[in-house]
């Protein structure tokens, strides 16, 4: 995986993009846009660390390009530096008032542009981890609640928009207090990683989303999947988890660890919502446990 900072450079001035991009090439991986088009087609592929915008842009001037960058979703907190030959304090207000990160005014000094673009990325770097660390379980490092519920939201509008089929998996460890009452909670610790550990890996595509909800209950949404699809990836979990024979002498289902399950299905529309949806998924998984456990229970959310 390719871990070099990556910048955006938007001007339309050739001798001014050749200058920024000789200044950063050697500790940079460089994009360049002379116009809005460019940049925000750039946008659609790559997110980079930094963007260093001219204010002076064909068509669609800086401003504009910096009030669409702050209102998009990925690339709303990407940090933008305006170079500009503009020098007023009103453009400057202006610049700030619309999501600026820092303004520097042309002819600039190339040891200040470096050390604050080195500074900017390495800030932009220390928040993403920290974001990362905040949606991450730290026993599982499996996404945790918080990224879940993000998650949900952006797979059921994309497939509200696409008109495609969504499914959701809940699921639940069996008799896991007495598990942990019996094994200690070392024990239950290691426990919820392996679980963890062989739900992810009977997932076989890139889409798929594995989440631990909390406590001993984990979910999976899974990506343009309809409701024979899931019943299949829910079957080969049910599987894969009592073929690993993780030992549990005291459950009163049989001497190894064992898991329920809740599946729905939908077709997202403007009549439904997420939150019926995992309610769906969440009833089954308990009619799964009040069945005896061990079991997969389904239903479609028409």
């Amino acid at each position: 995986m390719n871990n070099i900072p990556k910048i955006l450079l938007i001007d339309d001035n050739e001798i001014d993009l050749k200058l920024l991009a000789n200044i950063f090439k050697e500790y940079y991986e460089i994009h360049v846009a002379k116009n809005a088009k460019q940049a925000f087609s750039i946008l659609q592929t790559i997110i980079p660390d930094l963007i260093i915008l001219d204010i002076i842009i064909p068509e669609m001037d800086g401003f504009e390009i910096l009030k669409k960058i702050r209102n998009e979703e990925k690339t709303k907190n990407i940090p933008v530096v305006i170079v500009t030959a503009k020098t007023s304090s009103e453009d400057q207000v202006k610049g700030f008032k619309y999501g600026a990160t820092d303004y520097i005014t042309k002819p600039f000094n190339i040891q200040i542009i470096e050390l604050r673009v080195k500074n900017l990325i390495s800030l932009k770097r220390r928040t993403d981890l920290l974001e990362k660390m905040a949606l991450i379980d730290g026993l599982t490092e499996i996404p945790n609640r918080r990224r879940f519920d993000e998650q949900i939201k952006i797979e059921w509008n994309r497939h509200l928009r696409h008109k495609e089929p969504l499914s959701l998996i809940m699921v639940d460890i069996d008799d896991f207090k007495t598990y942990n009452d019996n094994y200690g909670h070392l024990a239950g610790d290691y426990c919820l990683k392996k679980i963890s550990s062989i739900l992810k890996n009977s997932l076989k595509r890139s889409a798929d989303f594995i989440a631990r909800y909390g406590g001993e209950e984990f979910c999976i949404i899974l990506p343009n999947t309809d409701h024979n699809g899931a019943l299949a990836i829910a079957n080969n979990m049910k599987k894969n988890i009592n073929n690993a024979k993780i030992e549990h002498k005291f459950s009163p289902t049989i001497p190894y660890v064992t898991l329920s399950f809740g599946l729905t299905t939908t077709m997202p529309d403007k009549n439904k919502d997420h939150l019926t949806f995992i309610k769906l998924a969440d009833k089954m998984l308990y009619k799964s446990k009040s069945q005896g456990k061990n079991t997969i229970n389904s239903i479609i959310y028409e």
